[in-house]
């Protein structure tokens, strides 16, 4: 009998390599070209002649095609390039899904994510470490924490070795989920294998007893990190780094932005109290998203400017005028876990079984902060 592996919602017999390289039904083969070779790097550009002009194609090449696509932003053609050689019968390898892996994550797309995790476990791939790795990270990046969990228990099960890169995806889905008592266990575990807590691990450490209530344990986490300097909780010293990224993404690494890149930069600059640049930074950008999306997401990021900068008129004026031209956002989601057991809400929720006690307590909390005058000092905006 063949033991279920990582892919989740299975059957055992799903799990058995192919006899033959044959192509999956799941992810069918594209007749269409990838991009021109003129939007990637010239060593990209090198690698693109090099593929074209070789017949057939060795796995090599195919791998390190799908992985420049990857890299370089153009993650629906690295998804393309992947579909193709599954269509010319080559049997991927973990270097394969290693490279196609985050281009799923790129473009926010889990049912391509899901075909190609299919693919890793019929290719029997799915319990190498650095692709299960990237199945972590790639549904975590597309909101999937309890399959990216799923899969960090198989791991465990399968008595595969883990490292520190996997341990800071893991905590991330610990924290989106409220999971507090995985979070833990997850802790003791490097703490177990005697892991370097460095700067990414100990920050989504901190970031995940935080979130899940715990402060004092994500305090004790920050006072034992060895370099704690270099952890930042402010946008301001972060500025000027996140420029230089931005200008080598797109000069030397000619990699066109997205509206997420752009409004990354508009998010630094505005909550450091650069509104001026932030506004030139507007004007300047060559982007012709959908009006709709672009409209939305500019109304979202100047109110959360002008509540880091404490603007509270320019917040009530900014929810004013959403409100009057039907603009919305995503509803705000939390999870905390109480006893062993999950509990999530949204923004004005009352799906929660004890919901109406909920409220009660926190007008009661409300009022009695309103009473001792702690509002004001605090800042709070609700």
């Amino acid at each position: 009998m063949v033991a279920y592996r990582f892919f989740p919602n299975s059957t055992p017999e799903s799990s058995n390599p192919p006899s033959t390289p044959s192509t999956p039904s799941s992810l069918p083969a594209s007749p269409t070209p990838t991009s021109s070779p003129n939007h990637l790097p010239p060593a990209e550009r090198i690698l693109a002649k090099a593929f074209s002009e070789t017949s057939p194609p060795p796995l090599f090449l195919w791998n390190e095609t799908i992985k420049a696509h990857s890299r370089n932003g153009c993650f629906r053609e690295s998804i393309d390039v992947y579909r193709r050689m599954l269509a010319r019968g080559l049997r991927p390898n973990a270097f394969t899904f290693t490279f196609v892996l985050p281009a799923c994550a790129g473009v926010r797309s889990a049912p391509d994510g899901r075909r190609v995790h299919e693919d890793a476990v019929r290719f029997g791939c799915d319990s190498n470490l650095f692709v299960a790795t990237a199945l972590v990270d790639m549904y975590i990046s597309n909101g999937k924490c309890e399959e990216a969990m799923s899969i960090f228990d198989q791991m465990q099960r399968l008595g595969v070795q883990y490292d520190a890169m996997t341990m800071v995806s893991i905590v991330q889905a610990c924290a989106s989920l409220g999971a507090l008592q995985k979070g833990r266990w997850v802790h003791e575990q490097v703490i177990s294998a005697h892991m370097e807590i460095n700067v990414h691990l100990g920050a989504a450490l901190i970031n995940m007893y935080a979130r899940c209530g715990s402060i004092e344990e994500s305090r004790r986490v920050f006072n034992e990190m060895p370099r704690r300097d270099l952890i930042r909780f402010s946008h301001k010293g972060m500025v000027h780094k996140g420029q230089i990224y931005f200008k080598k993404m797109t000069e030397e690494y000619c990699i066109k932005p997205t509206l997420e890149h752009c409004s990354c930069m508009v998010d630094l600059l505005g909550r450091a109290g650069r509104l001026v640049e932030a506004e030139e930074f507007i004007r300047k950008m060559h982007l012709e998203p959908d009006p709709g999306v672009w409209v939305d997401c500019w109304y979202v990021l100047m109110s959360n400017i002008y509540a880091t900068v404490r603007r509270w008129d320019g917040v009530a004026k900014m929810r004013l005028l959403m409100k009057e031209r039907k603009v919305s956002k995503s509803p705000g989601w939390s999870s905390i876990e109480i006893g062993g057991q999950r509990h999530s809400f949204l923004s004005f929720d009352r799906s929660h079984p004890r919901s109406d006690e909920i409220y009660m307590l926190i007008k009661n909390l409300e009022e009695r902060m309103q009473s001792e005058d702690t509002l004001q000092k605090q800042n709070v905006c609700w």
